[in-house]
């Protein structure tokens, strides 16, 4: 595995990366492995210790100083730096550990540009962040289409040009084996397209608990409805409009456990005109 270290920084719309391959070498770096915690704890005087009551993992901080390897420009270097590093501002930070790519959210909390002990010596700074949600997010969204297309024909078949095509039929499963394969369960986003027709109060069953999200209406064909059970994003919107207040009552905005889960899609009619796309995001303690 290659031996790379980069911290690319994207915010409104610019980017700055450091690190291997760039003129910014890094001197030092904290925070990218497992967050601290916090013990939630009640303690009774009349016995000894305490009782835990929940473990949370406090807002993650990363520190990176970093050096300038070439002497020309500086000065300019030194203003667009205090001017991407904005404490007002808020980025993405991608960090790529010997070929591990992950993400994460975050809020500039210092900048320090190290005081140098001439003017001649090269330029060195420190960024210090804080990252409200501290899980890193696997770059890719994951995501299966649960009613899919299957070739009618398994074995070679040559058809000449212009004389016809391969032909599929639409499989309907109604279930989908979703994993996860990072540190922590995590929110997803469902979609159901009513490509066919009518679909009357769609629903989907996470199989293991029994939760289940189901929308107490009528979808005509093209319409789109979405589910988002993601932390701080949860919503319910059918063509982009909010329609959380049809949310059948018993609905539980669940997560994607770390492993395998098992969901099946439903509808009180017409199932078999939609097609079902969830998608999550792994979420990882460190890279």
């Amino acid at each position: 595995m290659e031996k790379t270290l980069n911290f690319t920084f994207k915010s409104k719309g610019q980017e700055i990366k450091l690190g291997s391959g760039t003129s910014y070498g890094i001197v030092t770096y904290t925070g990218i492995a497992a967050p601290d915690v916090l013990l939630a704890k009640t303690q009774n005087v009349l016995q000894d210790g305490s009782a835990v009551s929940g473990i949370y993992l406090v807002d993650r901080l990363i520190s990176v100083t970093v050096e300038l390897s070439v002497t020309q420009n500086q000065e300019l270097h030194r203003q667009q730096l205090i001017h991407f590093f904005n404490p007002k501002t808020t980025g993405n930070l991608i960090l790529n550990y010997c070929g591990i790519e992950r993400n994460i959210d975050y809020i500039v909390n210092k900048f320090d540009i190290i005081t140098p002990v001439t003017l001649w010596e090269n330029l060195s700074f420190t960024v210090d962040l804080i990252c409200p949600k501290p899980y890193w997010n696997d770059m890719d969204s994951f995501g299966k289409n649960i009613a899919h297309i299957t070739k009618q024909f398994a074995f070679p078949l040559a058809i000449p040009a212009g004389k016809g095509k391969i032909m599929g039929y639409k499989t309907f499963k109604r279930e989908v084996l979703l994993n996860n394969p990072g540190d922590a369960a995590t929110g997803v986003e469902i979609v159901f397209v009513a490509l066919r027709g009518t679909v009357v109060n769609p629903k989907l069953i996470k199989v293991s608990t029994g939760e289940y999200l189901r929308a107490v209406l009528t979808m005509k064909k093209g319409d789109r409805l979405t589910f988002n059970t993601n932390e701080r994003s949860k919503r319910v919107e059918l063509n982009g409009e909010n329609v959380i207040h049809l949310l059948d009552r018993h609905s539980t905005f669940f997560n994607i456990d770390v492993g395998d889960n098992l969901l099946r899609y439903d509808a009180d009619e017409n199932y078999i005109n939609i097609e079902v796309r969830p998608f999550y995001t792994p979420k990882y303690l460190g890279v």
